[in-house]
């Protein structure tokens, strides 16, 4: 299904190129959406993204992280193959463009996790999390699918940056 929409997200752009684009093929026309007509093949139409944490949720998130995400992945200082073409193709104009058009978004409702305890994991998050992801350069998490925090978690636990401490 992932491989479904992200070709239909691309049928009718040239993104696999090997730099920014010159014809600033993301900002021609009228509408403030066409910037994420492609990413919402992938993040859905309402940046909401996937409810089994797959493809996180954009809508709301800061401009300032959307920014400066897509340089580390099109430098290649993050892992993510199927983001590196769009990385690549953007110019910083188009980029900024999307960043600003997904923290305008609305928030979708999306749900929580199984919320056994949610006195315990607002106190969790408020001693061991809030510190950081309250601050403008650090990505929301507020909001995010719970499968995706989870995984996000799991697959950090492992790692030896910053988040890794935190996350065990």
């Amino acid at each position: 299904m992932f491989w479904v929409a992200f070709l239909l997200g691309c049928a009718n752009k040239s993104v696999f190129v090997d730099g920014p684009r010159t014809d600033s093929w993301l900002l021609t026309g009228d509408s403030s959406e066409e910037p994420y007509a492609v990413c919402a093949s992938c993040h859905l139409p309402d940046g909401s993204g996937w409810r089994d944490g797959q493809i996180p949720r954009l809508a709301g998130q800061r401009a300032e992280v959307i920014e400066a995400k897509l340089p580390v992945l099109r430098e290649g200082r993050r892992s993510l193959p199927v983001m590196v073409p769009f990385a690549r193709a953007w110019s910083s104009e188009e980029v900024s463009a999307i960043a600003e058009y997904l923290e305008a978004l609305p928030e979708p409702v999306i749900g929580h996790g199984p919320g056994g305890d949610l006195s315990k994991g607002k106190q969790i998050y408020e001693n061991r999390c809030a510190g950081c992801h309250e601050s403008p350069s650090v990505p929301r998490i507020a909001g995010q699918h719970f499968a995706y925090v989870t995984r996000m978690l799991d697959r950090l636990e492992d790692s030896s940056g910053p988040m890794g401490a935190v996350a065990s």
